[in-house]
């Protein structure tokens, strides 16, 4: 598992976070194909479901590009709801195998066709 400076997964995220604020990484709804944008579709660790968040899992759009961070539960639906299309996500980076991040990764496989 990568670790932050300080060791800690929460250390790494805001590491990865500052890191794209420098770059001008924005985040928010679909924006146009050029330049970077983070899409954040859930934030809720472990594995238990919650009515107002979802499991963790981030859009990284560049140049139009599509790439997935981690793969909680629902990410197709979270995807779909953000604007992009789930079939056009090039890449998938899962950061760790635990189940709040891995959980949607078959529904997101199956619904390629």
């Amino acid at each position: 598992m990568i670790k932050g400076k300080g060791g800690s997964d929460e250390d790494f995220g805001r590491l990865l976070f500052d890191g794209f604020a420098r770059r001008g990484v924005s985040h928010g709804s679909r924006q146009g194909t050029d330049g970077t944008q983070l899409i954040t579709l859930g934030t809720a660790g472990g594995p238990l479901p919650r009515a107002d968040r979802a499991q963790s899992s981030n859009l990284l759009v560049v140049n139009g590009a599509l790439y997935l961070i981690d793969a909680g539960g629902s990410v197709t639906s979270r995807v779909v709801q953000s604007g992009h299309d789930f079939r056009k996500i090039g890449k998938i980076f899962i950061t760790h195998p635990h189940s709040d991040h891995t959980a949607g990764l078959a529904t997101l496989m199956v619904s390629q066709f």
